[in-house]
């Protein structure tokens, strides 16, 4: 299928409902400060990834930080901590370390930490209803965002999936699980020390 004819096939319905998609976002969002629970996430048979099916558990606090862990099949553990991002990984035994900068903004792995207005980064289009859900679609303003968009579905003012659409048209699903709203989280979940014989590595930094 041609690009162009793929991406408007994902961006129907027409922009006339972005309105009463951003209020859905904007609500959601709004006074959020922390978010919690646990995720199922189903990755495309790409012939790259060793599994297609993972899962763990996130905790977010806005705005900036998150700790993302899988526990199965494979552990590995993302921390944004304000500063950097931390990406650990116990098989190599190799700790990654970004600085935490505007590139990362447009990324679906922030999207939710993020306390900038959701529409300097994205376009906001409603995407009607699917599966018992009612979802929003968000459309990269940067086009060297390495993704095409991103579908977020809704039951009433619950999220519950996240659809992530990469340039080949491949998507990623994450389903969350027992989502806990601004709960209190422990401030330590958020520092990362590399564990002793780990390899660091700063590529940015």
């Amino acid at each position: 299928m041609p690009r162009i004819l793929a991406i408007l096939l994902f961006l129907l319905p027409s922009l006339a409902s972005a309105q009463s998609a951003a209020e859905r976002l904007d609500h959601f969002l709004d006074g959020l400060t922390t978010l919690q629970g646990e995720f199922r996430q189903s990755l495309p048979d790409n012939g790259l990834n060793p599994f297609t099916e993972a899962r763990g558990r996130m905790v977010i606090a806005r705005p900036g930080r998150f700790r993302w862990e899988y526990t199965h099949p494979v552990g590995q553990t993302l921390v944004a901590d304000g500063r950097y991002l931390w990406i650990y990984d116990p098989d190599l035994a190799q700790v990654t370390r970004r600085p935490l900068g505007d590139e990362l903004g447009e990324t679906p792995a922030v999207l939710l930490g993020s306390d900038v207005p959701i529409e300097e980064h994205f376009q906001v289009i409603d995407g009607g209803e699917r599966d018992g859900l009612a979802w929003v679609i968000l459309v990269p303003r940067d086009g060297d965002s390495g993704f095409e968009g991103i579908r977020l579905g809704f039951a009433g003012e619950a999220l519950r999936r996240m659809e992530m659409m990469d340039l080949l048209g491949r998507t990623s699903t994450l389903e969350f699980i027992d989502l806990q709203r601004n709960v209190q989280v422990d401030p330590e979940v958020f520092h990362f020390q590399p564990p002793p014989g780990a390899d660091l590595f700063s590529p940015l930094d």
